[in-house]
């Protein structure tokens, strides 16, 4: 049974995109459902986040999806002002593969969702991504972090991993008439992301 309310934390991040545009990650609060709904029923938002063909949700499953989700990670939403732009969360790894393969390390892993269309092609997948990546490894200290579950065809969101260093760790081929050809697993161990800060400090 999925739990009645979020789970809720303390934590707030602050990032910039390359253009400057300063962004803050807050706490994803019960009251920000009407938000979360919007983006939940937009197809094209949906289209690059699910790899099911989801064109909406109701307001249960949307909370169900959250409220899970928060027993287990940290949610936030992303602002630009005081206006939401956006959500996203770092979870504790929920691959049974993946947690294999860290060997007893911790494993997290990065989703995130810009949900304002306004906003896409602006730099903000980046620097919330680069600001998650860098939270799980320097404040929660993970041994490796993935972004899984990327469509082939989403090739904002397999720049952006890549540009930050994470490399392809697998690629699952789905059956034909599902809307994704395949999709691809992306990882970062801590070693890698260490050895990035070193060569390129102002990352």
């Amino acid at each position: 049974m999925s739990p009645d309310r979020l789970s809720l934390h303390e934590v707030t991040l602050v990032c910039r995109t390359r253009a400057g545009m300063a962004l803050t990650l807050r706490p994803m609060q019960e009251s920000d459902w009407p938000t979360l709904l919007k983006w939940n029923n937009d197809p094209e938002v949906l289209y690059y986040c699910e790899e099911e063909d989801i064109r909406s949700r109701t307001l249960a499953e949307v909370q169900d999806l959250y409220r899970a989700t928060s027993e287990h990670g940290l949610l936030f939403i992303v602002q630009h002002g005081d206006h939401p732009i956006g959500e996203c969360w770092i979870q504790d790894m929920n691959i049974p593969e993946y947690q294999t393969a860290c060997s007893g390390g911790l494993c997290r892993r990065i989703d995130i969702t810009v949900g304002d269309k306004s906003y896409w092609s602006l730099g903000v997948g980046t620097a919330v991504t680069a600001e998650l990546t860098r939270f799980g490894f320097e404040e929660q200290r993970v041994e490796r972090i993935y972004c899984c579950g990327i469509a082939d065809y989403n090739a904002r969101a397999r720049t952006v991993v890549t540009r930050l260093g994470y490399r392809t760790v697998s690629t699952h081929l789905h059956p034909p008439g599902r809307k994704m050809r395949s999709t691809a697993d992306y990882a970062l161990s801590r070693d890698e992301y260490l050895a990035r800060r070193v060569a390129h400090p102002s990352l």
